[in-house]
């Protein structure tokens, strides 16, 4: 896959290390590579080691490596490869210690679930990494730039909250029109949920017969579409659509089509949204807001105090 990194700076001082990435273009998936070593002892580049695509993805709780990666460092040995495509026997619960060389030399230790191969890259850097230090996505003169903070000195795995209601939700409209959201959790989570309110008509004119349901929605830069699970386009009745000209096709959506929801937050920003219905329901969750509403503004995530806070911004023009 051709690259989509413009470049990589690194912005240093006695407390912190900035890494920033510039991608070419507006982006779907925050890609960059990092380089993987099979141990969990300061890396060597001298050792068997592996340049890698990272992704970098708020909608994973933990870090992952592809079973295609984790072979090639030792991982796993080709007989746990060979069996693990086999019906009824899986990888998915074992960790493997890995350590993490990124661009700005900042060496992270962690321990890598076992999964299968991703289209885009070989490992997924969840909140495990990501909560370590603070996030910042933004869109600039029409390309994407992520920013990565992180302590100098060695950053200890959080303790996450087993809470991820939000203890404070702010929300205002800026004066350029976009809508801006503050939301604070009770500590540092593994999951960025917030509540919503979804519905299949703009949630100010009822339409009787039409529902309004009041659902967990999750931040997933991971999620290159924003997606709905099959449970909640069901109870919304949607109507799916030509996923090119949006016209609207007969019958209910179900796994795999798009339609058409309209979502509220906290009582603000009516806004229309295209998502894909996804036959994968999730207990914590029914809306996956993905990088197509992500990168029409900014995301910030920030780890201070024991206390996790996300700021998200969305253009008046989605």
């Amino acid at each position: 896959m051709e690259t989509q990194i413009q470049s990589i700076t690194v912005d240093q001082d006695s407390v912190k290390s900035i890494l920033n990435v510039f991608f070419k273009t507006i982006v779907r998936s925050l890609t960059f590579p990092v380089r993987i070593f099979p141990d969990i002892t300061m890396p060597d580049e001298k050792k068997e080691n592996l340049l890698i695509n990272s992704s970098w993805d708020t909608g994973a709780s933990s870090t992952h490596i592809t079973k295609s990666a984790a072979l090639k460092l030792g991982l796993i040995t080709r007989k746990e490869f060979s069996l693990c495509n086999k019906k009824g026997f899986n990888l998915d619960s074992k960790i493997v210690p890995v350590t993490l060389l990124f661009p700005d030399k900042r060496v992270q230790l962690v321990g890598a679930y076992i999964a299968d191969d991703f289209p885009d890259a070989d490992l997924i850097i969840g909140m495990d990494i990501i909560n370590t230090g603070n996030f910042q996505y933004r869109v600039k003169n029409g390309k994407s730039v992520l920013s990565i903070a992180r302590a100098l000195n060695d950053i200890e795995k959080p303790e996450y909250s087993k809470d991820h209601h939000p203890d404070l939700i702010s929300c205002e409209i800026d004066r350029f029109g976009c809508f801006q959201m503050k939301v604070e959790y009770p500590g540092i989570v593994d999951r960025l949920i917030i509540p919503v309110i979804i519905s299949s008509f703009h949630i100010p004119i009822y339409q009787p017969g039409k529902e309004q349901i009041k659902v967990n929605c999750i931040i997933d830069t991971g999620a290159p579409i924003s997606l709905i699970t099959s449970r909640l386009a069901e109870k919304l009745n949607l109507t799916r659509i030509d996923g090119k000209d949006q016209v609207i096709k007969s019958g209910t959506a179900k796994d795999g089509d798009i339609s058409v929801i309209f979502c509220q937050f906290m009582e603000y920003y009516d806004i229309e949204i295209v998502v894909q219905v996804k036959d994968d329901d999730h207990p914590d969750y029914d809306f996956i807001l993905g990088m197509d509403l992500i990168s029409s503004g900014s995301l910030g995530i920030i780890n201070f105090n024991n206390q996790t806070t996300l700021l998200l911004t969305l253009s008046s023009n989605t």
